[in-house]
């Protein structure tokens, strides 16, 4: 697993998705137990978090239980524009009431925002500056986005080593102005 926070991820994911009543049978790539992973096929939605490495799972997830296959539009919920994505699309799909979740998310990036700004020069600092990124698409994506929305960054660099989410990548850079790092 790259991904060496993923369990606070996991647990993260878990709780948002809790306040709008969701409860979640298992994060298959996020090493369940034999229960969690048995329970994949009573799943109402199965939700893509890396479409990349799981369209097949999917696809057999829906052929066995019928059960509908979600891809995050925005990709990993990285950064809060793409996790307030994330459960606006979770709580459409299912008709359930994102609020909850939404004041979680909102409380949260206050209280990042407020520890950022009391740095001096941080936010200011990283204005403008370049960054490359490497990696899968679904979590490229979000950090683009989010590096270059929040501290007004430019990409200089985008290396994917997927195709998921290419186009949504190259249409974002290309509204912001950039010559196409990718």
């Amino acid at each position: 697993i790259q991904d060496t926070g993923w369990e606070a991820g996991a647990k993260e994911l878990r709780s948002l998705l809790s306040a709008m009543g969701v409860k979640v049978n298992s994060i298959p790539g996020c090493m369940p137990d034999h229960g969690e992973a048995t329970s994949c096929g009573r799943a109402s939605l199965n939700i893509m978090l890396r479409p990349e490495f799981c369209r097949r799972t999917a696809k057999v997830l829906e052929n066995m239980s019928g059960s509908e296959s979600l891809r995050p539009s925005m990709g990993a919920p990285i950064g809060y524009g793409a996790t307030r994505s994330f459960v606006i699309e979770i709580a459409e799909t299912l008709d359930l009431d994102p609020s909850r979740a939404l004041e979680i998310i909102d409380r949260d990036e206050r209280s990042v925002r407020r520890v950022l700004m009391n740095f001096d020069r941080l936010p200011l600092g990283l204005h403008a500056k370049g960054f490359s990124v490497d990696g899968e698409s679904s979590t490229v994506y979000p950090l683009v986005r989010w590096m270059h929305g929040t501290f007004g960054m430019a990409p200089r660099k985008i290396a994917c080593t997927d195709t998921e989410y290419s186009d949504e990548i190259a249409e974002y850079v290309a509204e912001a102005g950039f010559d196409e790092p990718i």
